[in-house]
């Protein structure tokens, strides 16, 4: 699909590749792992299906939106 935007609104557009959303496996709570507890598993898992979804790497993002119950993280 083709979309034409206004030339003002062209120059500052940002294009979205990929969405991904993950959650906590059991395997979080079942170490001590405290890089687990706090998400990073979850969040890599999320980040690299939106890379792979996109077909870039990470070193070709200059921005990154991320929301999340607890985004804190």
């Amino acid at each position: 699909m083709k979309i034409t935007l206004h030339p003002e609104v062209q120059k500052n557009a940002v294009e979205i590749l990929a969405i991904e959303m993950a959650t906590d496996l059991p395997s979080t709570f079942d170490s001590n792992d405290c890089m687990r507890l706090v998400g990073y598993d979850m969040a890599k898992r999320a980040a690299d299906k939106a890379y792979a979804t996109a077909g870039i790497k990470p070193s070709d993002v200059q921005v990154v939106e991320l929301h999340g119950t607890i985004s804190i993280r």
